[in-house]
């Protein structure tokens, strides 16, 4: 009998832990926008329930779309290329959610339209840590000999 019951707590208990994890991605995954402009307190909301997501760059001119998915509407908002844009969540069809303090706009975006090309795995920081993909890798700098390098292999 006493055994029982601590089978079934065990059990609840694991249940809880597991879904308490993935709580912060669910609520960005239904995030959506709009008009692809945020205001200080929608961008300080996003920031919070993100954490350190991460930093990319916009590519090339990049639409801004109303929500993650295969066919998500447009918000008419576009970020030009080379934006410092903070990442948030990633979401379904490719999209990351992203952010720019300084033109006030966010949104979802396609991801080939960001810097970084494939998601690297974070440290497992125990049962509660984040663990998983990281929404955007950091980007590495160029060392200066490998600078040198391409540099003179481009003449």
């Amino acid at each position: 009998m006493f055994s029982n019951h601590i089978v079934f707590l065990s059990a609840l208990l694991c249940g809880l832990c597991l879904s308490l994890t993935p709580i912060r991605a669910q609520q960005l995954n239904d995030w959506s926008t709009s008009t692809g402009k945020c205001e200080a307190e929608q961008l300080r909301v996003l920031k919070k329930k993100s954490g350190n997501a991460g930093f990319t760059f916009s590519t090339e001119q990049a639409d801004i779309y109303a929500e993650s998915g295969l066919r998500p509407a447009g918000t008419g908002e576009r970020i030009p290329p080379m934006t410092a844009l903070q990442c948030h969540a990633r979401g379904d069809g490719n999209k990351i959610l992203v952010s720019n303090e300084d033109k006030e706009v966010c949104g979802w975006v396609d991801e080939g339209k960001l810097l970084h090309s494939k998601v690297q795995r974070k440290e497992d920081d125990g049962i509660f840590g984040s663990g998983g993909e990281e929404v955007c890798p950091s980007v590495s700098p160029l060392r200066v000999r490998d600078f040198c390098k391409i540099n003179r292999q481009l003449g």
